[in-house]
């Protein structure tokens, strides 16, 4: 069998949804399949050697430059280039409907049609990131006659209805999704909490439906990893790896309390805060405004120079969504890496997804994200620090822990294609 995949997170460009894709994918020749990816060119990114899990067989079909990456580029030379950058992405982020690859869709079924003649596909696939690769479902699973799985990740519509300064555009993301996933013949959510939000919304009009995990931990990225105390345990590095942002992932607590800890001598050992990925300036501001120097920021890395992170952190950092229904991507490498993990909950506990999650597993420190929560939090990890290094590293020997592997992610992902694929077209597809 042949499947479509459409995606605009395909590797070397990088952000979460990346790693979503190279899990969905990688175990489907092993169903039978053979992939065909439809994606963007001239997309900007790291993950180059995330290109190389890709099935080795799968071919490429580019569609050109989405309008908003051909924008971006084309600003790059004009004066006060980054200003200008900025100001347009963030417009972009707040109007584009449904979100800042808007059109997209209209480019991957100009390929396809002009491909047709040679693909053949038994399955749609479309995957997030961008919603728009959801928008061209319909259409190629009419083109094609084939059945269509939509990938869906992050909730579509979902998300903005909670941002009022977003209902707008919420509105009109509804009637988009509304158009297009019911047409589906699977849907595959990330969390049992967002499928039965949708079983909520839309009733029985939701596809056949199953909740994957984003994405899994691949055992091999932490071979060779210490299996006594982390390196030295009276210089502790705590890291977040990953985006983290002001508006919904600050930092600014974790800093001052780090820094207030160290200043009054309340802890016994020395902590090192580690940022690394995109993050706001205010937390390089905030840093300098109050003089902690124990900290280190980073760009952009690639997923190998992030798992090289975790191996020489003493203590990974967390800080949850403000939403309930999703858990964020990195708590499956940072349950896998073997070392105790600091999550800063955002939301009630008893609703949030991420700390169910993890409170299934040892080696694990929860908190608010404010800062005498941490405070109390990273006292405790002081006085525990070698027991909690210890149950961290007990917990890759836990029974539930194999769920969560790269492996079983696939291979569930992968079944669950093969059944829809194999199954009897059972909703009238799209002329």
């Amino acid at each position: 069998m042949q499947v479509l995949v459409v995606s605009t997170s395909v590797p070397p460009f990088s952000e979460s949804s990346t790693l979503q894709l190279v899990d969905r994918v990688r175990c489907l020749p092993d169903f039978g399949f053979e992939v065909v990816v439809v994606k963007p060119s001239s997309l900007p990114g790291v993950e180059k050697s995330l290109a190389a899990r890709m099935p080795s067989k799968a071919r490429y079909l580019e569609t050109g430059p989405t309008l908003f990456d051909w924008s971006m580029a084309r600003l790059s030379c004009l004066p006060a280039a980054t200003i200008v950058r900025w100001i347009f992405s963030n417009l972009m982020y707040r109007l584009a409907v449904p979100d800042v690859r808007v059109g997209w869709n209209r480019q991957v079924l100009t390929t396809c049609r002009v491909h047709a003649g040679e693909l053949r596909p038994d399955l749609i696939l479309t995957s997030s990131g961008s919603y728009t690769a959801h928008m061209a479902g319909p259409a190629l699973a009419g083109l094609f006659q084939a059945p269509w799985v939509a990938d869906l990740g992050d909730p579509w519509s979902l998300l903005d209805k909670r941002k009022p300064v977003l209902s707008t555009r919420a509105k009109l993301n509804q009637r988009l999704e509304l158009r297009s996933i019911p047409n589906a013949s699977g849907v595959v959510f990330t969390t049992e909490e967002t499928l039965a939000a949708y079983r909520e919304w839309l009733g029985s009009a939701l596809p056949r439906a199953v909740a994957i995990p984003t994405y899994g931990f691949d055992v091999r990225d932490f071979a060779g990893a210490p299996s006594g105390v982390c390196m030295d345990a009276e210089n502790i590095h705590l890291s977040h790896i990953g985006a983290a942002f002001h508006g919904n992932r600050s930092l600014v607590p974790t800093i001052r309390a780090i820094s207030a800890l160290s200043a009054e001598r309340r802890v016994k050992r020395k902590y090192t805060l580690n940022v690394i990925g995109p993050h706001s300036v205010r937390f390089e501001k905030e840093a300098e405004r109050i003089g902690f120097e124990s900290v280190f920021f980073c760009g952009v890395v690639s997923y190998s120079e992030s798992i090289a992170w975790m191996k020489r952190s003493g203590v990974l950092l967390i800080v949850g969504n403000r939403g309930s229904l999703q858990i964020p991507g990195k708590v499956y490498p940072c349950l896998g890496s073997g070392r105790p993990i600091l999550y800063l909950g955002q939301t009630p506990r008893r609703t949030d997804a991420a700390a169910s999650l993890l409170e299934r597993f040892s080696g694990v420190i929860y908190a608010t994200n404010e800062v005498d929560s941490i405070c109390a939090a990273i006292r405790e990890i002081d006085e525990r620090y070698e027991e909690l290094f210890e149950e961290a590293r007990e917990r890759l020997s836990s029974p539930n822990i194999a769920e969560y592997t790269s492996p079983a992610v696939s291979e569930r992902f992968a079944q669950f294609a093969y059944d829809v694929a194999s199954s009897p077209v059972s909703r009238s597809l799209p002329s």
